[in-house]
């Protein structure tokens, strides 16, 4: 028997139902799901039990994300979560100058030095009271508090490695460190006690932001210490300025807020008076710097909960992700697939979650792993029109909204593994927003959920698969 090859397994999905139509059209007997069969063909289902392991992802997993999290709180399935931000500055102009002052023989004092850091809020509208509004997708007690440090520090902070591949940790300037170094000195800049409110409305603009009022003393030193530099680009400043360091420790239950850094700023303003021979200037300035270059964000998780009896965890910013194993049915399977010409006409796997409230992650994506190490996207999700490569949530009972699951496509993964005899771990993760075409290991997604691993509720991967009456 002749065995077909990987390129022809790769269309042979696309194609399956076209086949049957046009060569069996005046033989169908019966459907079943959707499928068409006839005398001509024999259509089986295997069912296979994956085996599921909970995988603790590393601490630091980030850098170009589309928000970042500030803040530590403890979810009493998943365990502690902090998250803080390391951050470059860079200026909004150049050259960055205390003073513009050239007049001979003339003497400029900068004096009410004020400096504040300053993060934009994000806000949906209440959907229970009209003209209010809450912050998005903050996680945890908002009736409790976080008090924040802010402070810099010495470290040079890198973003590429020696061999020019983003780095995924900040180092100590040496660029070849493969794990996260400590920042050296740090000096502390300032702290705030910060509270939310449940909702927001017009009157409440000035809270629209979280601000930091920072050390006045030590930028005035900074400032004075510009007279005898050159900062005329964003290299120049860094090398001058290192960065930031924002903490945060809870007071109660505590919570987790998303913060755009892109709109975050660090203010400094102070009034510069300019004495000449005859005159005297009063002068207001300020000096604005933006998060950019290499920024970080930071996680520690306590992962005190991760050996809970039959359940395994997925939860993004640095958590967890659910390792699902199939490879006992590629193995078994993968020469009777190509010796009996198997048509995979549909595979999905099926996993049960535990009991589910408003904060339980409900975005889930699915990627590969191959033996080598490397990572592989699925495609399935595309194809099959069941949204952006990420899993389906819904429920045995959709009235009642009661034993919840999430449902992952792999037909196309299925029969590619099956024509190449690969073995691929698959991986489950929190989705990130940017998740669309690509895998993001990068996560900033706080929100965790427990996936069911008993008897009574076991996951199971659903193979359809048709071949050729013998």
């Amino acid at each position: 028997m002749r065995f077909l090859n990987k390129e022809y397994y790769k269309t042979i999905t696309v194609l399956a139902t076209m086949v049957f139509f046009m060569s069996c059209t005046n033989e169908i007997v019966t459907t079943t799901s959707g499928l068409v069969y006839n005398d001509n063909f024999v259509i089986d289902t295997v069912y296979v039990d994956p085996v599921l392991e909970t995988v603790e992802i590393d601490t630091v997993r980030t850098s170009s994300l589309s928000t970042y999290l500030l803040g530590t709180f403890t979810d009493p399935k998943l365990g502690a979560l902090e998250a803080s931000i390391v951050s470059q500055l860079v200026s909004e102009n150049y050259p960055v100058n205390r003073t513009s002052n050239d007049t001979l023989n003339a003497i400029t004092v900068s004096s009410e030095v004020n400096a504040v850091l300053e993060f934009p809020l994000s806000f949906v509208p209440n959907l229970e009271v009209t003209d209010e509004f809450t912050i998005d997708n903050i996680v945890g007690d908002i009736s409790s508090s976080i008090d924040i440090t802010v402070s810099t520090f010495t470290t040079y902070l890198e973003q590429r490695n020696e061999d020019a591949k983003t780095r995924v940790y900040y180092s100590n300037g040496k660029n070849n460190a493969g794990t996260k170094e400590d920042l050296g000195e740090e000096t502390i800049l300032g702290s705030t006690n910060y509270t939310v409110k449940s909702s927001y409305t017009t009157a409440d603009s000035l809270e629209y932001s979280l601000k930091i009022n920072l050390d006045s003393d030590y930028f005035e030193d900074r400032l004075n210490e510009l007279d005898t530099l050159s900062i005329d680009n964003s290299e120049d400043f860094i090398g001058f300025f290192k960065g930031l360091k924002i903490t945060a420790e809870k007071n109660g239950s505590g919570f987790m807020l998303p913060l755009n850094l892109s709109d975050a700023t660090l203010k400094v303003s102070y009034v510069n008076t300019t004495t000449t021979s005859d005159t005297i200037l009063i002068n207001p300035k300020e000096l604005d710097f933006n998060f950019q270059g290499a920024v970080y964000g930071l996680y520690e998780h306590n992962h005190l909960n991760s050996e809970a009896l039959n359940k395994t965890y997925v939860q993004g910013a640095g958590g967890y992700e659910t390792s699902v194993d199939i490879s006992h049915f590629i193995t078994e399977n993968s020469t009777v697939f190509q010796e009996e010409n198997w048509m995979i006409n549909q595979a999905k796997i099926k996993i049960y979650l535990d009991d589910i409230d408003s904060q339980t992650l409900s975005d889930f994506y699915m990627y590969g792993i191959k033996e080598d190490g490397s990572l592989l996207a699925l495609q399935d999700y595309e194809e099959l029109g069941v949204g952006q490569v990420n899993g389906v949530l819904t429920y045995e009972d959709t009235e009642n909204q009661i034993h919840p699951y999430i449902e992952f496509y792999v037909t196309n993964f299925i029969n590619e593994v099956l024509a190449d005899g690969d073995i691929v771990t698959l991986r489950i993760k929190a989705r990130e927003p940017s998740e669309q075409t690509g895998i993001v290991l990068s996560s900033s997604v706080p929100n965790g959920a427990l996936l069911l691993n008993d008897s009574d509720k076991s996951p199971k991967l659903e193979v359809i698969y048709s071949k050729i009456e013998e």
